[in-house]
């Protein structure tokens, strides 16, 4: 009987360690490049701001190449203001400010292509407070900064936290979709 269990389990061993393998070959570098646009408005004046570039190969570095001599123009309700570039890529306003509950109507034009976008700026969730905690998400102890606050019930609404470390930005995206704390 234990020569049977020591069978089995010497062929499970064999069958789990020596399970088939096959390499994937992904060609990354081959796709066309696209335009990304990403724009940004919120309730303080100087923030809007719409950055225009193009995708890269996966190899290629990550630095930020913008497009020139796009037509930005940003509308909401019957006003329309047209984005200035103020280097490569980067249109901006200093004067506009979004205001809560207002949708917003974006309008891109470069190189004969037209990209548009809609969408209502939610309202002002405060921060109630903020703490650092030593937490070990991956073994290794770090200092986490938590920040609570009241998420408004029945709406999806999504977080983006800008971290500054003494004064000097932190280069990470953190971001939340309150899915876990409608409500709370």
């Amino acid at each position: 009987m234990k020569l049977i269990s020591l069978g089995c389990a010497t062929l499970l061993t064999l069958f789990v360690l020596g399970g088939c393998q096959k390499v994937i070959h992904l060609d990354l570098d081959s796709a066309t490049p696209r335009y990304v646009v990403e724009g940004t408005i919120t309730d303080q004046n100087g923030t809007c701001k719409v950055l225009i570039s193009r995708t890269k190969a996966f190899d290629d570095d990550k630095s930020f190449q913008g497009v020139s001599g796009a037509e930005v123009k940003l509308a909401t309700g019957g006003d329309t203001t047209l984005l200035k570039e103020t280097v490569p890529g980067v249109y901006k306003d200093s004067l506009m400010a979004g205001s809560p509950g207002h949708s917003y109507f974006l309008s891109v034009t470069v190189d004969g292509n037209v990209f548009t976008a809609t969408s209502t700026m939610p309202r002002r969730v405060n921060i109630d407070s903020a703490y650092v905690a030593e937490e070990s998400p991956y073994g290794e102890p770090v200092k986490q900064m938590n920040v609570v606050y009241k998420d408004p019930s029945g709406e999806a609404n999504y977080y983006k936290f800008v971290e500054f470390v003494n004064r000097v930005h932190v280069p990470h995206l953190f971001v939340s979709d309150a899915q876990q704390q409608d409500g709370k």
